[in-house]
């Protein structure tokens, strides 16, 4: 059955509803997370321990073996990532696409997709919600600069008390970067290697103050630190005790 279906193609829509409905019951593995995984337990790979493009095409091309349970809000949802994705083409006037999501501009401008195309949409849920977050910290980032002065003296360091606005992965680094504010509208950013603190955490940190500079994405006042201490996390729990 596998190979007569080998060159089939299917609705876009369909394919990203099975991605939505495996997402929502599985949440998201790579295949690198399940072969770490399968090699530290030393077990055999389950069902359970298949990642999401394992998963749907399994779907698509063994059905008889396991398929996803789609439900109406799946197709809602695929619905809203493929028009919501569909948008990225006009980042094309801001800056150049990566080569990542020129693929998966691709995949929902399509109107059928092959086999070849199934490892794009089983990533398109977590894909969605992050682009979302990210959607929040820009209004959020646009909010903060619009009044941010910068913090510390340049080439000092300094003591701060920040809330942690967003923590991005940078995988060229394979570090963090930790965007924070101080008093709720100044902006301090610095990078990390290892976990500080997750976003709305408030933290007490040291830092060599490296940088003063104007974002050339909002305009606004930034202050970028390095050689960090961490003091403190959740200092207002820490008085109280």
């Amino acid at each position: 059955m596998g190979t007569q279906n080998a060159s089939k193609a299917f609705p876009v829509q369909e394919v990203v509803a099975v991605a939505c409905a495996i997402f929502r019951e599985h949440g998201y593995k790579k295949k690198s997370d399940i072969a770490y995984a399968t090699v530290v337990s030393g077990e055999s790979s389950t069902e359970v321990q298949k990642s999401n493009s394992q998963l749907i095409y399994s779907h698509f091309f063994n059905p008889q073996t396991w398929s996803a349970n789609v439900a109406e809000q799946d197709q809602n949802t695929a619905k809203e990532i493929v028009e919501y994705l569909q948008g990225l083409s006009f980042k094309t006037m801001e800056r150049g696409l990566t080569d990542f999501e020129t693929n998966v501009l691709k995949f929902v401008t399509s109107t059928e997709v092959g086999k070849d195309s199934l490892g794009i949409a089983a990533s398109l849920p977590k894909i969605y919600l992050n682009k979302l977050e990210q959607d929040k910290w820009e209004v959020r980032e646009s909010e903060l600069a619009s009044h941010s002065e910068y913090l510390g003296v340049l080439k000092t360091r300094g003591e701060f008390e920040v809330m942690i606005e967003n923590v991005r992965y940078i995988a060229r680094t394979g570090s963090h970067l930790y965007c924070a504010s101080v008093d709720g509208k100044h902006i301090l950013k610095f990078f990390s290697d290892q976990k500080i603190a997750d976003q709305g955490e408030k933290v007490c940190l040291s830092g060599y103050v490296k940088s003063h500079a104007e974002s050339r994405y909002h305009g606004g006042k930034e202050t970028m630190i390095n050689r960090l201490k961490i003091h403190v996390t959740d200092p207002e729990n820490s008085k109280k005790n």
